[in-house]
């Protein structure tokens, strides 16, 4: 879940036991409309208390073209 400036926890079962991650979305931009647009967000992930690095991603988003294909 990304909701800017809200920390989300959840525990991950691994073979080494259980982990705390926390992800929190410092800046979520984004334009949809008919012809496309995009989402960006950038976030931090902190494992057990301790950062592990912050992701930025962009989705581009294209409009379906109706007349191609099949």
């Amino acid at each position: 879940v990304f909701q800017e400036g809200v920390t989300h926890e959840s525990l991950y079962q691994v073979d080494v036991g259980t982990l705390l991650m926390s992800v929190c979305a410092q800046k979520i931009d984004w334009k949809l409309d008919e012809s496309g647009g995009y989402v960006r967000v950038r976030y931090s992930i902190v494992i057990e208390q301790s950062v592990r690095g912050t992701v930025e991603y962009e989705i581009l988003v294209e409009p379906k073209n109706e007349g191609a294909g099949a």
